[in-house]
């Protein structure tokens, strides 16, 4: 999950400085666009650690616990993604643009742990 993070981060903070160019708004929606993203896979990082942590006799128990950390994090995503639109007041394309090129570091940070060796746990 540290390779994950590490390429959102990248990505979050290549993308704001593209948005940088068209001005200080776009900077800070992009910002906050990809500390969502990044929030996001620290939340996801936190819960798989926990997981493989507590390993219940019955597989049902880790499947209800990663469940309700896909239900966190799609509620943490919608009400920041809400609040920095409305009540904010943060430009939008921007915000989602970063966001969206963020989420693009699961496949990289995947790959990349995948070429330094690493095997999920």
């Amino acid at each position: 999950m540290r390779y994950i993070v590490i390429a959102q981060v990248f990505l979050a903070g290549t993308t704001a400085a593209l948005f940088s160019i068209q001005g200080y708004a776009e900077l800070v929606a992009s910002l906050y666009g990809g500390g969502i993203a990044v929030a996001n896979g620290l939340l996801l990082a936190r819960r798989a650690a926990g997981a493989a942590k507590r390993l219940h006799p019955d597989a049902g128990g880790d499947v209800r616990s990663m469940y309700l950390g896909a239900i966190e994090r799609f509620v943490f995503t919608l009400v920041a993604l809400g609040l920095g639109m409305g009540w904010l007041q943060l430009a939008p394309i921007a915000m989602l643009v970063a966001f969206a090129v963020a989420q693009l570091g699961y496949p990289l940070g995947s790959r990349w742990a995948a070429s330094a060796g690493l095997r999920p746990r």
